[in-house]
């Protein structure tokens, strides 16, 4: 039998406290009723068989996980259309992506930050993928800024529709932590590719076609987390 699977941060004595919000759930849409079983997890990596009992979920037994990557992708994204951008977080949390980084490049689309939203929607896609981590989301960072931190991470690669080659499947090397720079519609500018590459990134080619800043994301994030090993 599937269980329907709910985040739960709060978990305590061998309880985990409901939020309103998924009590209507659990209640009105899925129609569990008390003693009903379900999964709950924490967002750091355990879970658990549970029973529903009153506002909390009773904690049977824990559950055993594979589904968390063993590697640690960052995904480096240029703020684009709040739709689209939006598409990023639910389909590379649904990959295994651990860290999502927006950023503001010279042809964002203005729009602003949206953590809230943001967060849901990673927790929604966790629940439904299956995962136990909840992926992190960091606040906007300048380009700059975005730049030295991604090249913290190791060697970052970035996408860009200039870049004849190579190609990212040619120059992967097994890592337990990636880095992965998207750029925003209608792309990076040159002196972007020039910063960037001046402090260790490395642009690589997706191919001859010209693809979405979205595509590009969880295109380039496949791939990478493929090479590892993951798929």
């Amino acid at each position: 039998m599937t269980l329907h699977r709910f985040y739960v941060p709060t978990i305590e004595d061998g309880r985990a406290r409901l939020e309103r919000s998924q009590l209507r759930q659990l209640r009105i849409v899925l129609r569990l009723r008390e003693g009903d079983e379900l999964a709950v997890f924490d967002g750091k990596g355990s879970e658990w068989h549970a029973r529903l009992a009153g506002s909390e979920a009773e904690l049977l037994k824990p559950i055993s996980s594979c589904a968390e990557p063993r590697t640690h992708l960052t995904i480096f994204q240029a703020l684009i259309k709040p739709a689209r951008f939006e598409l990023v977080l639910q389909k590379g949390t649904e990959l295994g992506v651990s860290r999502f980084v927006p950023f503001v490049a010279g042809r964002s689309v203005a729009g602003g930050e949206r953590l809230d939203r943001w967060r849901s929607i990673v927790i929604e896609a966790a629940e439904q993928s299956g995962r136990t981590v909840i992926p992190d989301i960091a606040p906007a960072l300048s380009f700059e800024d975005m730049v030295a931190e991604a090249t913290r991470e190791g060697v970052p690669f970035m996408p860009w529709e200039n870049a004849d080659r190579p190609k990212l499947s040619s120059i992967h090397k097994p890592s337990s932590r990636l880095a992965l720079i998207v750029g925003p519609e209608g792309g990076f500018t040159d002196e972007e590719v020039e910063h960037a590459r001046a402090r260790g990134a490395v642009t690589v080619t997706l191919g001859r076609r010209i693809l979405r800043s979205e595509t590009a994301a969880i295109a380039a994030a496949t791939l990478l987390l493929h090479l590892n090993g993951e798929f």
